[in-house]
């Protein structure tokens, strides 16, 4: 299943019985170098919009948003010892949780489609022009 976006920049997709979670290339730009992750514990439930993660880096610490309520499966640990993937790889090696939705049916259309993310960005880049 194709991913979905929030307007802060966090994606998820959907894979088997569980989502993936992480932040758009976008999100990770703004960055710049991501040092550290703060992972969230195994088997925490979040609502959606609700901070799960920290990511530090040279520029900020700043808070991941829940794109979808649910609770948390797995956390990437190659993070801990490779911060940098989320720079390099944010769509694959560098997802941040897995969780399992508690309410997917409505907060999953709530999400932005690819084309409608796009569009969406492109108001940011002309914003800072």
């Amino acid at each position: 299943m194709q991913a979905r976006y929030t307007i802060n920049h966090e994606w998820a997709r959907k894979e088997g019985n569980h989502f993936v979670v992480g932040i758009t290339d976008f999100g990770q730009a703004c960055f710049k170098e991501i040092t550290q992750v703060v992972f969230p514990n195994i088997g925490q439930f979040f609502r959606q919009k609700e901070s799960f993660c920290v990511l530090e880096s040279s520029k900020a610490a700043n808070e991941v948003e829940m794109p979808l309520s649910g609770t948390v499966l797995e956390t990437n640990h190659s993070l801990m010892a490779s911060p940098e993937k989320i720079n390099n790889h944010c769509y694959d090696e560098g997802w941040l949780i897995k969780i399992r939705a508690s309410n997917e049916l409505l907060e999953w259309q709530n999400l932005l489609p690819p084309l409608t993310y796009r569009n969406e960005i492109g108001v940011f880049f002309n914003k800072s022009k």
